[in-house]
């Protein structure tokens, strides 16, 4: 089974900790870690991911995610905020979610259909 890419951005310190905690999990790869950034670089050594995990602590991410999907339209996009108090799911269509261990693999994971 091929794993699912995950990038994540601007994820620091205890929820770094705690998103890698849930994604320790067989069927996902954490691709890349980079710093939040205007100009996102999707590319690792693994290819593009399949799904990035954004840490908005105090940053607005609707552009910075509206520019991720308009680049790969079947990107997964999470934004983590409030030290994981909430989240949002940016894909084609955009939801609020409760964030949980359960809830993140969830979101990792609908880029499965997107490997076959």
């Amino acid at each position: 089974m091929q794993a699912i890419n995950v990038v994540l951005v601007g994820v620091t310190g205890m929820l770094n900790e705690l998103v890698k905690e849930a994604l320790d999990v067989p069927d996902v790869r954490i691709a890349a870690e980079v710093p939040l950034d205007p100009c996102i670089d999707l590319r690792t050594r693994h290819g593009i991911p399949h799904a990035v995990i954004i840490g908005a602590s105090n940053h607005p991410v609707e552009r910075a995610a509206d520019d991720l999907i308009r680049r790969k339209p079947t990107l997964k996009v999470l934004a983590i905020r409030d030290l994981g108090r909430s989240a949002s799911l940016y894909q084609l269509d955009t939801k609020e979610v409760e964030l949980s261990r359960d809830a993140l693999l969830e979101a990792v994971r609908s880029a499965r259909a997107e490997l076959s």
